[in-house]
Order: C-alpha cells, then structure tokens, then sequence
C-alpha cells in the first residue's frame, strides 16, 4: 500500500531555490529525475527504504524520528529531511549540506515544522 507524499510550503520553496541556485542547467532534469525515483522508493517501501544507500535514519533528534534522502554523493550535496507519519511521508526540509553545523539546523528548522503539522 503506497503512502501520501505530504511537504509543506516552506519545503517547496527551499527545495526549488536550491536547485536553481546549485544545480547546472545540464544536469538539472537528471536530478529531479534522481528526486522522482527515490520518493516513489519512499512511496512504495516506507520505513523499508531506508535500508536503501539513500537514505539514513538521523540520530539524537529527540523524540522526533527524523530520515535524511540524500540526492547526489558530490557537489551540491543536497539532503532533505522527512518523517514517517501514519499511511504519509513528510517532507520537512531541504538544504545543502557543507559542515556538520548545516545538518544541525535543518534538523530544528524539521523539528518545528513537524511540530506544526495538520494532517
């Protein structure tokens, strides 16, 4: 049983500057392309799918179970973090990831908009 891809405004909104701003034109349709293929894994395999090299569960987010798709294994190295929530898949947040500190603050920007949902 597949589930429901949920994201919020704010989520569109970084995911696509991020792309226009870091992406090559040349390799633009192949990265969303890339994005397509791993959210229907996530669609059709739930919690299943992060056994997948994509994909990671993130430790020390608190009682928050937070995951992490990563698109490229080079530059732009961009993730978005997501959650599991009932028969959905929540995208919560989108950034590119240079340092540690980066994870970091995706993480809380997650963990508030996780909190904020309505579903």
């Amino acid at each position: 049983m597949g589930r429901k891809i949920v994201a919020s405004e704010e989520f569109h909104k970084e995911f696509k500057e991020l792309i226009e701003r870091y992406v090559p034109k040349r390799r633009m349709n192949k990265l969303i392309l890339k994005y397509e293929t791993l959210i229907k894994i996530l669609v059709d395999e739930g919690e299943k799918a992060i056994t997948q090299p994509y994909f990671e569960k993130l430790k020390g987010t608190g009682d928050v179970e937070l995951y992490s798709l990563r698109l490229e294994k080079k530059n732009p190295n961009i993730r978005i973090i997501f959650s599991f929530w009932k028969n959905h898949v929540v995208l919560l947040s989108a950034f590119l990831e240079k340092e540690v500190s980066d994870y970091d603050k995706a993480i809380d920007k997650a963990k508030k908009r996780s909190s904020n949902l309505h579903l």
